[in-house]
């Protein structure tokens, strides 16, 4: 690997040793930051669906951005004063799901209030450059990060970071060779994640077919009156999930309202865990990233989960459920996940797991019973009111047997290609920074 010939101290760990003749500046002074971003009211028909691309933070994946999810009229970029940003503009998210990922605007366009624009100065900054340095620094842009379940960057830490300052000329000879570099990793990754898609079909496929029509093709059927299911064996049930919960109060329950678990209350350490939606995406309960003092966890005593809760996500990326473990330690809910108590003498855990996350009808039915044209959350109302296929007990068990044993093998290969593609991830993510700190030497 190829290396400069004199390197200085830069001051800032995440910049580290850089070449001589570079330099550290505040990225204000590299470019114009501007985060006037803003949302037209969604009440006023008028003010969408016109010619100007609108770009929400959930846009940004460290990618180009070539189209919008959605338009606005000249009318709505004039209520909400919001301002057209020019082409060839790095952009990143400042708060939300994608806090930190970047986005490089190919078009004009306007954004929301949650996405800081960084347009170049044609003298000092190359644009393409600086969309590669947001990326390569992202540890430390995460460390101005606050906030609980809507955790986010302030404009003003936003416009201050300490980014490298590179000659003009070397900017451009970077960002070309990450051009090329990065774009050979995104074949690559493409591949795999093609590979993947095709394996989770695959395994959906046999989830779907042995939840939704039984074991025994031949058995005689009835209607369930389900939006996505034509037909189940006609000695199952359909049952409002609220049903198939132990006779007690509360056995589906949200976490707290932000008002009672508020971000200055989670902390890295602590005294009582509690239990978010990352746990629940991973299906991984050993660690957490936030704990309540006991104090706190005495206030929110009504919010413990226990081993065999069914947890839910309810917000952002809604609808995933995972197991709390029997050996997991007590800790407390997330605002944003709903705890479902089964009653285990008549219903499979692992059965309704496979319902919920795979069967690809639980989502449908959660949609509709929202009334909502889009899905943001799911509130424990609806969710209680959500009707289910029910098996009897002994057949839940079989059809549970069954699926482990037939994707037991698409497991593994699912698991060897999701390594791949993170090492990937990683190996993009780490060529960046080495490029854009001075490490590795491309011009």
């Amino acid at each position: 690997m190829a290396t400069y010939d004199k390197y200085k101290k830069s001051g800032f760990w995440w910049i580290g040793d850089i070449p001589e003749h570079w330099g550290t500046i505040r990225i204000k002074h590299y470019c114009r930051s501007i985060s006037s971003g803003a949302t037209p009211s969604t009440r006023e028909s008028s003010f969408w669906d016109g010619d100007i691309p609108w770009i929400p933070s959930g846009e940004c994946h460290d990618c180009d951005i070539n189209t919008a999810p959605k338009f606005i009229t000249k009318e709505g970029m004039d209520s909400c004063s919001t301002r057209l940003i020019p082409a060839n503009t790095a952009l990143m998210a400042m708060t939300g799901a994608t806090c930190a990922k970047v986005g490089y605007l190919t078009m004009e366009a306007c954004t929301n209030q949650s996405v800081m624009s960084y347009v170049e100065n044609s003298k000092k900054a190359y644009s393409r450059f600086l969309f590669y340095v947001l990326i390569g620094i992202r540890d430390y842009v995460l460390t101005h990060q606050t906030g609980g379940a809507q955790a986010g960057i302030n404009g003003e830490d936003c416009s201050n970071l300490i980014v490298p300052h590179v000659p003009l000329d070397e900017q451009k000879q970077i960002a070309d060779f990450l051009d090329s570099e990065c774009g050979k990793i995104d074949d690559l990754l493409t591949q795999q994640e093609n590979r993947l898609r095709l394996l989770q079909e695959a395994r959906r496929s046999i989830i779907s077919n042995t939840l939704i029509f039984g074991l025994n093709k031949d058995c005689e059927r009835k209607d369930p009156h389900l939006i996505g299911i034509d037909a189940i064996p006609a000695h199952w049930e359909v049952r409002q999930l609220k049903y198939l919960t132990r006779s007690e109060p509360y056995l589906i329950k949200t976490g707290p309202f932000g008002t009672q678990l508020k971000g200055e209350d989670l902390q890295p350490d602590g005294d009582v865990r509690v239990y978010n939606q990352r746990n629940v995406i991973d299906d991984q309960f050993d660690t957490v990233q936030f704990y309540v003092d006991s104090a706190k966890a005495k206030e929110l005593e009504s919010f413990y989960t226990k081993p065999g809760d069914i947890l839910i996500t309810s917000r952002g990326t809604i609808g995933r459920c995972a197991i709390l473990p029997d050996d997991a330690e007590m800790g407390i809910l997330h605002p944003c996940l709903i705890a479902i108590r089964l009653n285990q003498k008549k219903y499979s855990r692992e059965w309704l797991k496979y319902y919920i996350n795979d069967s690809g009808v639980f989502e449908t039915n959660v949609f509709l019973n929202s009334n909502a044209t889009t899905i943001d959350v799911i509130y424990t109302g609806t969710l209680k009111s959500i009707k289910i296929p029910v098996p009897p007990y002994e057949e839940q068990l079989q059809m549970v047997e069954f699926v482990n044993t037939h994707t037991k093998n698409l497991d593994k290969a699912i698991k060897n290609v999701s390594l791949q593609i993170d090492y990937l991830k990683e190996y993009k993510q780490s060529l960046i920074t080495e490029v854009v700190t001075g490490k590795r030497r491309v011009c």
